[in-house]
This record gives structure tokens, C-alpha cells and sequence, in this order.
């Protein structure tokens, strides 16, 4: 394709597909990354458990499920939502 032999209204409608395909591509390219962040947050995270001790692991379980507990969605609902 020679953009020089092109009228201006061609180039405007190679324009407009040129950056619809670039919105299409960092789109696909976002959720890519959101992804690959959270798998990556995971391995993260496996390697700090793997490097605790037993107490350390019982001790975060404890704050996880028992007292000082995260509460769950259940109990304090969905953000931006009334109860």
C-alpha cells in the first residue's frame, strides 16, 4: 500500500481501521497483562508460604479463617451495592 498515491479520504479510512486494530490490540494486550499479574501475584506468594515457618503458616491461617478474620463477601456484601 503507498500511502503517497492515496487521496486524504483514503487515508482518513486507513487511519480510522489502523486505529481501531490498535484499540483492539491493547484491549486483548490489558487483559493479557491482568493475567499474567495475577498469576504472577500467585507464584509470589506460594514462594513467601514455602519460605515460612509452621508457626508462621498456622499463624496466618489463624488471622485468614479464625479470629481477626478477613471478613468474606457473604458477611459484609458487594462493594457499591446496599445491603
Amino acid at each position: 500500500m503507498n500511502y503517497e498515491e492515496m487521496t486524504i479520504k483514503q487515508l482518513e479510512e486507513e487511519n480510522k481501521k489502523l486505529m481501531a486494530a490498535k484499540a483492539k490490540i491493547n484491549a486483548t494486550q490489558m487483559t493479557l497483562v491482568g493475567v499474567m499479574e495475577a498469576k504472577l501475584a500467585v507464584e509470589a506468594a506460594k514462594a513467601k508460604v514455602e519460605g515460612m515457618s509452621g508457626a508462621e503458616k498456622a499463624a496466618v491461617t489463624q488471622l485468614l479463617t479464625g479470629a481477626g478474620a478477613i471478613k468474606s463477601e457473604e458477611k459484609v456484601g458487594v462493594p457499591g451495592t446496599k445491603t
